[in-house]
């Protein structure tokens, strides 16, 4: 009598150890597909930020170019490329600061 109880507790153990193993792949695949959705949506997002910030540069140059146009009918303007080659408009104001 004690073997067959010992191996009923030992076939359910068992069978216990085998559905954890089940459930916990089962988890760690729907993990893996949160993971591989949340790339997928970051990948997304860097693509419209590089697309605003390209919109942000083209208006600026704009803005920049009238100002120089505004500037020029009334005195002296400064221009200046940053490092990634965008315009910058500086006030007279602010041209002397940078050079004191």
């Amino acid at each position: 009598m004690s073997n067959i109880v010992i191996a009923l507790l030992l076939v359910g153990l068992i069978f216990s150890h085998v559905a954890r193993k089940k459930v916990l792949k089962k988890k760690n695949i729907r993990e893996n597909h949160n993971l591989y959705n949340n790339d997928y949506e970051i990948m997304q997002l860097n693509k419209q930020l590089e697309e605003l910030k390209n919109n942000i540069d083209e208006i600026r140059e704009e803005v920049v170019k009238s100002k120089i146009k505004d500037k020029h009918k009334n005195g002296v303007s400064s221009l200046n490329r940053r490092k990634d080659n965008s315009l910058v408009y500086l006030e007279p104001y602010e041209d002397e600061r940078l050079w004191a």
